[in-house]
């Protein structure tokens, strides 16, 4: 403990009291005190309620503990919150003893708060990769019976799809006929849903392989189309053709581009635009999706990519989808971008470096300051990783 003693008004018997305190500081007037306060720290001033200036010490320096001597004159610095007076100096030696283990009480307290603090967020994340672990396996169980379903729908919609055209040869010129080829190009779209909806749960062993990014975006939003119908969604695509292959996870870079268009289409329950783009900037690959919906308060930003964090009260809505686009982004070593403001929409993008051979400790990446004008304008990066 830091103590500065003031000997103006004090007698000699105190003049001994700093000695006691190693570090301590003793001055001889208020307005030398002062100008000592606003340079170094202290935790205890004692001083005698005769010190010139001695009230105006007390208002200036109201948040430290402040120890008034005893007085022959009986003169006190009663009336001020941070003061304690003593009557004989046993009790001044007690009461900074008590101040000294008062603050080292309250540094422990903050000491133990910052660790239960790292120990809630510690927990937050653990059950956050527990929540994204159990939504992984859902989703693989999900993946599998909809590839089974898909097979079994195929083989009679096959049959289905062959009689018409067999029997379009056979009836040829008799009434009625013409509505067999209304029955071969529904089966032929039903068969091509199918098959898209086949090609999108599919599932590879966890090896990265060269993927282009464009292929994985066209499926997903094939896949998502009927759902963007449903809910008055426009989506509008621009993908760079020139964009160059990367390693990568196929699933999971569908899964992460799912999410992200998923999340624009719950933005907008009025209906909108989705815009998809994908573009090359520098080494970085992005994959930008807008929406024209209700936007991103400044208060809910910084929590969007927490585990089970959503603003929609929907049990269908598990606030999942973009930590799992984040994992992914970042597993990839890259990232996730956001840009959004109350009521002009948002916009995210999944920004992935192009890579032709993995790296043994791949970081997340930020993107670049200042780097050629991209779909994403005045975008940020992710807290941290999961």
């Amino acid at each position: 403990m830091k103590l500065l003693f003031v000997q103006d008004g004090s007698d000699d018997a105190t003049s001994a009291i700093p000695m006691a305190w190693p570090g301590s500081l003793s001055v001889h007037d208020v307005a030398t005190a002062l100008k000592l306060l606003a340079r170094e720290s202290f935790d205890v001033v004692v001083l005698s309620p005769l010190a010139a200036n001695a009230k105006h010490l007390c208002e200036q320096a109201s948040d430290l503990a402040i120890v008034a001597l005893p007085c022959s004159s009986g003169a006190t610095l009663d009336g001020y919150a941070s003061v304690r007076s003593v009557r004989d100096l046993e009790m001044l030696e007690l009461v900074l003893r008590e101040i000294e283990l008062e603050g080292k009480n309250r540094k422990l307290s903050l000491q133990l708060l910052a660790r239960t603090r790292e120990l809630d967020d510690a927990t937050r994340r653990l059950v956050g990769m527990q929540s994204a672990l159990t939504t992984s396996l859902k989703m693989s169980q999900v993946l599998s019976l909809v590839r089974g379903i898909c097979h079994e729908l195929n083989n009679p919609m096959t049959g289905i799809l062959g009689y018409a055209q067999l029997l379009q040869e056979t009836l040829q010129g008799v009434e009625g006929a013409a509505d067999l080829k209304e029955i071969e190009t529904c089966a032929q779209r039903c068969r091509e849903i199918i098959g898209r909806l086949a090609r999108f749960s599919r599932t590879e062993k966890p090896v990265f392989a060269l993927l282009c990014i464009n292929d994985s975006v066209r499926e997903t939003l094939e896949f998502i189309n009927f759902h963007a119908v449903r809910h008055r969604v426009t989506i509008e695509s621009h993908l760079d053709p020139a964009l160059p292959e990367t390693l990568a996870l196929a699933q999971d870079v569908r899964i992460a581009v799912l999410a992200l268009c998923l999340n624009a289409i719950q933005a907008m329950p009025a209906g909108g635009t989705l815009k998809v783009e994908t573009c090359l900037r520098e080494t970085l690959l992005y994959v930008t999706v807008s929406d024209s919906g209700e936007g991103i308060s400044p208060e809910n930003l910084n929590h969007i990519f927490l585990p089970l964090f959503t603003t929609h009260a929907s049990e269908q809505r598990a606030g999942l989808g973009l930590t799992i686009a984040r994992a992914v982004a970042e597993n990839h070593g890259g990232t996730i971008l956001v840009d959004s403001s109350v009521g002009s929409g948002s916009t995210f993008a999944l920004v992935i470096p192009v890579r032709l051979q993995i790296e043994p400790t791949a970081q997340p990446l930020t993107a670049p300051a200042e780097a050629p004008a991209s779909p994403v304008s005045s975008m940020r990066a992710t807290g941290p990783a999961l």
